[in-house]
């Protein structure tokens, strides 16, 4: 599905386990995506959320096994419950400016995930877990003046042996 201009939201369950489903498209019109929108998607390996986006529902993209990398809105301050949880091929996540909270179990179970950018220095909390079952020596860029305090808070969530990075360039 490409250039879906009209849709602001897409509702609980709306695809939940729509295995044709192979990619999605979203204009900046999108702002909000219910809890397991996505769930199971097996065959969905891109998605383009727009950069309006500032809602993203529990378990939304939960199962998606063919998942590789996803680019969060820069306008999106909370990934809720289990929103990435079991994405085994998901490799690279870009979380934008607003990112202030990762909730329990997000990214849990990714087996694939190598690289988490963080363009934000006001990331508070990364929940229980929020990592656990990821492989060991996850790449995490990050503002330099965070490398620190979000090495903690990777560790604390279930990263095991995070390999924290300052970007080159400092983020807002």
């Amino acid at each position: 599905m490409e250039g879906i201009d009209s849709v602001s939201s897409v509702k609980k369950g709306a695809f939940q386990n729509c295995s044709s489903l192979e990619s999605v498209t979203f204009t900046d019109n999108l702002t909000s995506i219910s809890s397991k929108a996505f769930y199971g998607c097996s065959s969905l390996a891109e998605v383009n959320l727009g950069n309006k986006l500032t809602y993203l529902g529990s378990s939304a993209f939960s199962r998606c096994s063919s998942l590789e990398d996803v680019r969060l809105s820069p306008t999106l301050k909370t990934i809720n419950e289990w929103a990435f949880y079991n994405c085994s091929k998901l490799k690279i996540v870009y979380m934008g400016s607003s990112a202030t909270t990762i909730k329990k179990g997000a990214f849990q179970g990714d087996s694939s995930l190598n690289t988490v950018i963080v363009d934000t220095t006001k990331l508070g909390t990364v929940g229980y877990r929020a990592f656990y079952k990821t492989p060991s020596g996850v790449k995490f860029v990050v503002p330099d003046s965070k490398v620190s305090s979000y090495k903690s808070k990777f560790k604390s969530a279930g990263a095991k042996s995070p390999n924290v990075v300052k970007n080159s360039v400092e983020m807002a």
